[in-house]
């Protein structure tokens, strides 16, 4: 009989070890994540598109029977503009003569005949005043950029070159 009262016995406790329940109390630990975002622009032109050559005037460009000259071009050419301003960015174009022949005899003339066009951007004219584009935020580019000089008799012989610049500004 006392077997079977230790039996019981051992019995009984084990199934209250089995039944019994562990509480655990949950862990909890926060994590916070955070960044901050600046503004900021980026406007990049392909090194090939960074010297346009746009040829040499020689008396084939004139026609004397319209009295007519054909424009010097070079198309096809590259800018992007990338930001995350809230209100986009604005791009102005625009020139300043670097070098011409000394005895040119109307130099001011010469950024009246030099144009800019890219129906990308929907603007066209003269650099003898900026030009300008407003974009909105994320990417933008524009390929289709094209040089365009037209050439007059007062053209002198030598070197002409003009610097355009390009400055993008958020919005």
């Amino acid at each position: 009989m006392k077997k079977w009262i230790i039996l019981v016995f051992a019995a009984s406790l084990l199934g209250y070890v089995a039944t019994a329940e562990v509480q655990w109390n949950p862990a909890k630990i926060n994590v916070n994540v955070a960044w901050s975002a600046a503004g900021w622009i980026i406007i990049y032109i392909p090194d090939n598109d960074t010297n346009v050559d746009l040829g040499e005037i020689d008396g084939s460009l004139y026609d004397p029977v319209s009295g007519t000259w054909t424009p010097l071009t070079s198309d096809g050419h590259t800018v992007y503009v990338v930001t995350n301003a809230v209100n986009g960015f604005q791009l102005q174009i625009t020139a300043a003569l670097s070098t011409y022949p000394a005895d040119h005899p109307n130099p001011n003339g010469i950024l009246d005949r030099l144009t800019l066009s890219s129906a990308t951007m929907g603007i066209s004219g003269g650099l003898n005043s900026s030009l300008t584009y407003t974009g909105s935020r994320g990417l933008f580019v524009a390929r289709d950029i094209e040089y365009s000089f037209t050439p007059s008799f007062d053209d002198v012989p030598g070197d002409y070159s003009v610097t355009v610049v390009y400055t993008a500004t958020a919005q």
